[in-house]
C-alpha cells in the first residue's frame, strides 16, 4: 500500500514503518477539516518531521496517534475532547480510545483506591489516573511518547500548548470586548461555512446561559437551520423560561424540544 492509503477504520499507512490513527476535526487555514479531509495536512507535516512543531496550531477536537517499529506517539487536543487511554507493563504497551478494550491486557484487574477516594471526595479523578488501576488517560494538550529499545521502553510526556491571548493591561474594557467579538465572528464563520457547504443542520442545546443563545443567534443570522432542545426541572425553571422567550424570535428553527419532569413522574 502507498503512503496515506487507508487500512482499518481511522488508521492510515504513512510509509513502510509508520501508521497513523486520526479521529476528530481540526480548523486549518480557516477551514473545518474532518477525519480524511485532514489527512493530507498531517501527512505533509509528518514527511517534513514537523508534527511536533505544528501540533500547537491544530485547533480542534481530535486524537492523533503515530505508530512505528520502535515508538508510539499520542497527541491529544487542547481540551482532551476525546478520551484516549493507555496501559503498560514490562512486556506490553496498549493504547485505545475505549478503556474497556484495555481490560484484557491487565494481569490483575483492580479498582484504584486513590481514584475511588477522589471520586468520593471531589466527584472526579485527578491527573492521568482512572478508576481502574493500571489504566491511564492521556492529558489534554500533551504529547505522550513510548520509545522501545532492546526489549524495554521509556515513557515521556510534555505539554505543547497553553491558553494565551495577547490582551494587554493598557487596553480598555471596550477594546477587549471588540477583540473578543471579532475573534468570535472569525470562528463562527468557519463553522457556518462548513455547515452551508455540506448542507448540514445544527443541533443546539438552549440553556439559561448567554453562550448558547449567542450560538443560536449567530447560526440563525447565517441562515443555518437548527434543531433545539432545552431541559429543566419544571416549566418554571430558568432554562425553560429563557428558551421560551428566545425561540419565537428564531427564523430558521426546524424543531424545538422542551423536556421537564412533572410531579406525577417524580411520584412514580
Amino acid at each position: 500500500m502507498g503512503a496515506g492509503e487507508k487500512t482499518l477504520e481511522g488508521f492510515f499507512k504513512l510509509d513502510s514503518t509508520h501508521y497513523l490513527y486520526f479521529r476528530g476535526y481540526v480548523v486549518w487555514n480557516q477551514q473545518l477539516l474532518f477525519d480524511n479531509e485532514f489527512l493530507p495536512v498531517v501527512t505533509e507535516h509528518f514527511k517534513s518531521d514537523r508534527i511536533d512543531h505544528y501540533i500547537k496550531d491544530y485547533n480542534g477536537a481530535f486524537n492523533l496517534v503515530i505508530v512505528s517499529n520502535n515508538s508510539i506517539k499520542i497527541y491529544n487536543d487542547r481540551w482532551g475532547t476525546f478520551p484516549i487511554y493507555y496501559h503498560y507493563r514490562d512486556d506490553i504497551v496498549a493504547v485505545s480510545n475505549d478503556w474497556k478494550k484495555l481490560l484484557p491486557h491487565l494481569t490483575n484487574k483492580k479498582i484504584s483506591t486513590e481514584s475511588a477516594i477522589e471520586i468520593h471526595t471531589f466527584g472526579y479523578v485527578m491527573g492521568k489516573k482512572t478508576l481502574v488501576k493500571g489504566i491511564y488517560e492521556c492529558q489534554p494538550h500533551a504529547i505522550s511518547k513510548f520509545l522501545f529499545s532492546d526489549g524495554t521502553y521509556s515513557f515521556h510526556e510534555k505539554d505543547y500548548w497553553v491558553f494565551h491571548y495577547p490582551f494587554t493591561k493598557i487596553k480598555h474594557t471596550s477594546r477587549l470586548e471588540q477583540e473578543f467579538a471579532e475573534l468570535w465572528r472569525q470562528q463562527i464563520r468557519i463553522y457556518t461555512d462548513f455547515l452551508k457547504t455540506h448542507n448540514y443542520n445544527a443541533y443546539i442545546h438552549i440553556s439559561g446561559g448567554l453562550d448558547s443563545r449567542l450560538l443560536l443567534y449567530s447560526f440563525d443570522k447565517a441562515g443555518i437551520r437548527s434543531r433545539t432542545m432545552t431541559y429543566g426541572a419544571s416549566l418554571l425553571s430558568n432554562e425553560i423560561k429563557t428558551a421560551l422567550q428566545v425561540l419565537p424570535h428564531v427564523r430558521n428553527t426546524l424543531e424545538t424540544r422542551i423536556l421537564f419532569y412533572n410531579k406525577s413522574y417524580l411520584s412514580e
